[in-house]
């Protein structure tokens, strides 16, 4: 007898808090009881969102008579009610968006928690948890018109730099090659003064038909459409090309550059003229911001599942402050620097989506005054899908590559002699 008594009395309090917090839900919080699963209670909070005037007005409804007669997807709404209290008493609860519609007509979407409830043994029912979510749909609807919108000006955008970028290669190829067919006298003789004007004027033909490369890449890169031909790659004679290519250069403030490779270093299957545009940015980099006189170093070593590159300098460095947004696009180091070296800020941005989308990695280890060591690593093993990875670069977003530099740390010895 005495345990039959605390059970009632358990019960009786278990029905008594479920009352309260019934009573005192911000939600909107109704009972339903089969077989016909009309409305058995319903609090204050339900009443003001169904336009109800009291609770006996709304617990002669069933479900779906507070809902249109058709969902939004086209399914009768008591069909589907019943499905969706049947799937609630069966695995215990069920919570989806629903359609609903006040007592006055006026829809409106919400999300539904159906819960079943074994108070008394033998009695189940269920407890409907109702949220008007039309605010928040009509949040969701303006982002969407607002996303529509930004694809729409990004392609306008990307379309724009793509048919420019073109449009202004054609006439600087002329402009490129008539320029060096009056340097070579091709067109009759010339005086030094005017052989010196002209180099000048083909340097800058060179930095803009530089300029409108970089942003017809960084463009293909925004969009994701940077095609890639894999083939398999002979490193030393990559690199070898890459040096020769910035050899004038490097002459002309009287610096050397020094190789120095492994030799198993195994073929690799990578773009490889993607990976010389890396290269030979780097190299431009490094020689741009060193003084004269001084040594480029490269090397290329092998490691356990990847082969590692770094293209060192000993020139003014980089400030520590400063390392974390190398790589962003258009960000220059001192404006006023390397506006007098030239360049837009683009060519690290465009290596770094380069590397990443071959699975690699890429970083700077650098000492203000001392110089500067641009790594990055290629894996053995090549990836499957190189554009497809490639589309998921996000180029205005420097990833932290801090836990890279720490691996390598580790199991070698970071720029000797710095």
């Amino acid at each position: 007898m005495l345990g039959i008594a605390r059970d009632i009395s358990e019960r009786k309090k278990a029905q008594e808090k479920f009352k309260i917090l019934f009573e005192t839900s911000r939600d909107s919080i109704m009972t339903l009881e089969p077989p016909s699963w009309k409305f058995t209670s319903a609090n204050r909070s339900t009443l003001d969102l169904f336009d109800a005037n009291n609770e006996n007005e709304f617990t002669s409804k069933c479900f779906w008579d507070v809902s249109p007669n058709i969902q939004s997807d086209g399914s009768p709404s008591s069909k589907k009610a019943k499905i969706m209290i049947n799937k609630a008493m069966n695995e215990g609860s069920n919570f989806f968006e629903w359609t609903h519609r006040t007592l006055n007509g006026i829809k409106f979407p919400a999300t539904v928690l159906l819960t079943r409830v074994d108070i008394e043994e033998g009695k189940p029912f269920l407890q409907a948890t109702i949220r008007d979510i039309s605010e928040q749909k009509k949040a969701e609807e303006k982002i969407k018109k607002q996303n529509i919108k930004m694809k729409k000006l990004d392609k306008i955008k990307s379309d724009f730099l793509n048919i420019t970028s073109h449009e202004l290669r054609t006439p600087m190829s002329a402009i490129k090659g008539y320029i060096q067919m009056i340097i070579d006298k091709t067109l009759g003789d010339i005086n030094d003064d005017q052989i010196n004007a002209l180099n000048v004027v083909l340097r800058n033909s060179n930095r803009l038909d530089n300029l409108i490369q970089d942003i017809l890449d960084l463009s293909r890169l925004e969009s994701g459409t940077l095609k890639f031909i894999a083939e398999s790659s002979d490193i030393k004679q990559l690199v070898k090309d890459s040096i020769e290519t910035m050899q004038s250069f490097a002459l002309s403030k009287n610096m050397n550059i020094e190789a120095h490779i492994e030799d198993n270093i195994p073929k690799m299957k990578i773009d490889q003229e993607r990976i010389k545009q890396v290269f030979i940015n780097l190299l431009n980099n490094a020689i741009k911001f060193s003084p004269d006189g001084s040594t480029i170093d490269i090397r290329v070593k092998k490691q356990k599942k990847d082969v590692l590159f770094e293209i060192q300098d000993f020139g003014r460095g980089i400030p520590k402050k400063k390392q974390n947004k190398i790589f962003d696009t258009f960000y220059q180091v001192e404006g006023g620097m390397d506006r007098k070296f030239g360049g837009a800020g683009l060519g690290l941005s465009i290596s770094r989506g380069i590397v990443l989308a071959h699975g690699g990695e890429i970083y700077l280890d650098s000492f203000e005054g001392k110089g500067s060591t641009f790594s990055f690593t290629l894996p053995k093993k090549p990836v499957k899908d190189m554009e497809g990875r490639f589309k998921e670069v996000d180029i205005f977003k420097l990833e932290n590559n801090n836990e890279t530099k720490k691996r390598y740390k580790e199991k070698n010895t970071y720029r000797k002699g710095v």
